[in-house]
């Protein structure tokens, strides 16, 4: 059978890493004997006149079987696309994080005939060879998969694979923690299952013969560091056995990290360790049940500084019991850290999620969660938040934001944010953060330097 699976991603994306499932499916199907094609529109940032149509693909292919993966900020441009598929006959199958979590929601859908909710290595191949139309969509429980029996991704079967110059290395899946605004649990389950080590290496040397362009590897585990002494054997090996590619590491927890682990971290060519500080209020910090202590968060940030590396620190606006004032602890939290990269994100609910249940209890107001992601990129402005609460308003919320970016310093050099700058700071009456950031930022504007620049590691970006 001729198989096409297709990513869509925002306008505003700008991170090319190549679709982790849609590489493992195509692995899986390719083995049952099928012919598989991958758009993933991602690999075609800043090429956008070059990204292949999907309609054109469809008359060339002439698929059997159309795969869409979906994610909660690409809902919108993924549905256009299904639609535009639609007329042509052939199963529509959808999965992916939002189908998961929305899957009785996306069943009242007529678009699509599929609905696979978690992993779905263990079931594609049945799936395809028996798919047909149907009058709406059935949904298809997945079945969480053995990791050390899985085959490698096979990014060749990506259009544009060439191209790729990051490399998403999956060391282990699902996390056994229940933090409240955190849906992996749904998505590849706390049963936490490590890959071998020697699998893992083996598979980038072969990434680097394969991928031509390559340079870096991300790795993308739900927590990477849950048995921290295989965790650190990894980091020996990648070093010891000459990867000598860039790396970086997401979902790294502040009590995971100690001085051997920054140190061999460095060594694996990591240039910056990002943690989750989530929020600098301890009432607020406490009531997300990570199981760590804001202590926990200070050390890390020391040892990774001290460590000589570059430190990223995760934060959320809108938790449970946050609000403007909370927010600032959040603040002066981030500047005691000194980070060099912080993420300012916006609460997010998602269905199955500790908060979304405590949001629904308080009476909170959520608007239309599809099409929405929780990072602005480091700009000044920010998107209208998708909940808010009586003693923490939308507006209340947009503020905090601007004066936590203004604060720490998180924004380009560019006109249009001084402009930002001025009409915001008068908008909120925050004074302080005019004279704070007007002269740093006009001077460097004035230098002829927009000093936002891309991490090839690590895919982000920072003043």
């Amino acid at each position: 059978m001729n198989i096409l699976l297709v990513r869509s991603r925002k306008r505003t994306d700008f991170n090319p890493v190549p679709h982790l499932g849609l590489g493992l499916l195509s692995a899986v199907l390719e083995l049952n004997g099928h012919d598989v094609t991958v758009v993933d529109q991602l690999l075609f940032l800043g090429r956008g006149k070059h990204q292949p149509s999907i309609k054109r693909m469809m008359k060339e292919i002439k698929p059997d079987v159309i795969g869409f993966s979906i994610y909660t900020a690409t809902y919108y441009e993924s549905l256009k696309l299904i639609e535009s598929v639609r007329p042509y006959g052939c199963p529509i199958m959808v999965g992916g994080p939002h189908p998961t979590l929305f899957c009785d929601e996306m069943s009242d859908l007529r678009c699509f005939d599929y609905i696979v909710k978690g992993e779905a290595e263990e079931i594609m191949p049945d799936l395809v060879e028996n798919a047909r139309t149907r009058p709406r969509p059935v949904i298809i429980e997945g079945k969480s998969a053995d990791v050390n029996n899985l085959p490698l991704p096979d990014f060749t079967a990506f259009v544009n694979w060439r191209s790729i110059t990051q490399y998403p290395l999956s060391t282990s899946r699902g996390c056994p923690f229940g933090c409240s605004f955190c849906s992996v649990k749904d998505v590849s389950s706390r049963r936490w299952r490590g890959r071998d080590v020697d699998e893992c290496i083996d598979e980038l040397l072969e990434a680097k013969k394969t991928y031509p362009l390559l340079r870096s590897v991300k790795i993308v585990d739900d927590c990477p560091t849950y048995d921290i002494e295989r965790f650190k054997h990894f980091l020996r090996e990648y070093s010891s056995r000459g990867i000598d590619l860039d790396m970086s590491i997401d979902n790294i927890r502040a009590d995971s990290i100690d001085q051997e682990m920054v140190a061999l971290a460095r060594r694996a060519r990591n240039s910056m360790i990002c943690v989750g500080a989530e929020h600098g209020n301890e009432e607020v910090f406490n009531a997300i049940g990570k199981g760590e202590k804001l202590e926990d968060v200070s050390r890390a940030a020391e040892l990774i500084k001290s460590g000589g590396l570059d430190l990223g620190a995760c934060f959320i606006i809108g938790l449970p019991f946050d609000n403007l004032e909370r927010t600032r602890d959040s603040i002066e939290f981030a500047k005691k850290m000194k980070a060099d990269l912080i993420y300012w994100n916006m609460a997010h609910p998602m269905n199955g999620t500790k908060i979304m249940d405590w949001y629904r209890r308080n009476n909170a107001r959520i608007n239309d969660l599809k099409g929405y992601t929780s990072y602005d990129r480091h700009t000044l402005r920010t998107k209208n938040p998708v909940v808010e609460t009586e003693d923490f308003t939308r507006s209340e919320r947009k503020k905090a934001y601007f004066i936590a970016v203004v604060e720490t310093g998180q924004y380009p050099a560019r006109f249009s944010e001084l402009f930002r700058l001025i009409v915001y700071s008068i908008r909120y009456r925050y004074v302080r953060g005019l004279k704070r950031a007007l002269p740093e930022l006009s001077r460097r504007i004035l230098k002829g330097y927009d000093d936002t620049y891309s991490n090839p590691a690590s895919g982000t970006w920072r003043s």
